[in-house]
Formats: structure tokens, C-alpha cells, sequence
């Protein structure tokens, strides 16, 4: 068994990581240099939904767009064109 020197941690923060790769601390405040803390947690949706209107904020959240083909992929349908792809704009609907 190594000795409790060589022994890793299990876990490694995201911040701590993020410190490691660039050379900025994510978790510092700009203007003062502080560490960020939390003073609440929001769970009512009717009081998130009265601070993001507030803010003038959107209160429903956006529907999700459809996947696109990747560009690498254009021309490569049957004959060279790109009817053997389904992009899914021609769906009919039953």
C-alpha cells in the first residue's frame, strides 16, 4: 500500500481545475478580489418567475432548435447531392 503522501484525492473542484489550466481564479471577484457566497437559494417558481420579469428577463425558457447537419457533410448524398440526407425541414406531419 503507497504511503498517505502519494495518495490522490478523489475529487478535484472545478475551480481549483480551472485554476490549474488558466491563469485566472473563476471563483475571485474582479473588482475586489473576494470569494462569492451564497445569501439564498430560490425553489418558488412564482418568485423566479417575478425576479426574471423583473430583470426583463424571458420567464419561459426557449423551445429547442433542430439539430443542423454539420457542414462537413454537405455534398456527400447519393449522385453528389444532398437529397439522400434527411434533415428533418420536410417532415410532413400525420
Amino acid at each position: 500500500m503507497p504511503s498517505l503522501a502519494y495518495l490522490r484525492p478523489r475529487h478535484v473542484a472545478w475551480a481549483a481545475l480551472l485554476r490549474r489550466t488558466f491563469p485566472i481564479d473563476v471563483l475571485a471577484c474582479p473588482p475586489c478580489g473576494g470569494r462569492p457566497r451564497l445569501i439564498a437559494s430560490l425553489a418558488a417558481p412564482a418568485l423566479i418567475a417575478t425576479i426574471l420579469s423583473h430583470l426583463g428577463r424571458p420567464v419561459v425558457p426557449p423551445e429547442p432548435e433542430p439539430a443542423r447537419r454539420p457542414d462537413w457533410l454537405a455534398g456527400l448524398g447519393a449522385d453528389g447531392d444532398d437529397a439522400a440526407y434527411d434533415d428533418g425541414a420536410g417532415l410532413a406531419t400525420d
